[in-house]
């Protein structure tokens, strides 16, 4: 099949475009009445990076397998 150093590779750019895709989800605002002195007001007040970290890795995991059984059946016989 595929190299294990590729198979990584695949993962984690999977795993980047998953957690990118999910970081805006559920994100609020700090109200204007919480901003502390130089902080940003358009800051995310509870991010959740930990929770989309591990949502990303379960959607990377299951693409990673789509990736890898297309590349098992050759649909299009690409490799001859």
């Amino acid at each position: 099949m595929l190299d294990p150093l590729l198979n990584f590779a695949i993962f984690i750019i999977w795993w980047w475009m998953a957690l990118f895709a999910l970081l805006p989800i559920g994100v609020r605002r700090v109200e204007d009445g919480d901003v502390a002195q130089g902080h940003d007001s358009g800051a995310p007040q509870l991010p959740l990076l930990r929770k989309k970290a591990i949502w990303a890795a379960g959607v990377a995991l299951i693409l990673w397998a789509l990736t890898a059984i297309f590349i098992w059946f050759d649909p299009f016989n690409i490799r001859t």
